[in-house]
């Protein structure tokens, strides 16, 4: 899962920074990419579904993968804009995300 977060992360960053923050709660990745518009970002976790930005040959699984690895052990994933650009998922082992 982790794994996924952080290959998207650099997919989809040509320039900047990719950060892993550890917190009580889980963890957050967040990116300085090309970010996801907030009228699609509700989408991406759902099967097949690539961002406008696509890049690569990349299926649209990463993301579903996430959310149903979170959905199976009770954690929660979240995902937020950076601004000017790029992402911020945060994965919580317990709680929500944002709280």
């Amino acid at each position: 899962m982790l794994g996924n977060l952080l290959r998207n992360a650099l997919h989809y960053t040509d320039s900047g920074s990719i950060r892993l923050v550890l917190t009580d709660q889980g963890f957050v990745v967040q990116d300085s990419g090309v970010g996801i518009p907030e009228e699609d970002r509700e989408a991406m976790f759902r099967p097949f579904v690539r961002g406008p930005a696509r890049r690569g040959d990349g299926l649209g699984l990463g993301l579903s993968l996430v959310q149903r690895i979170c959905d199976n052990q009770g954690w929660k994933v979240g995902l937020s804009a950076v601004e000017p650009t790029g992402c911020r998922f945060e994965v919580l082992l317990k709680g929500r995300p944002g709280a």
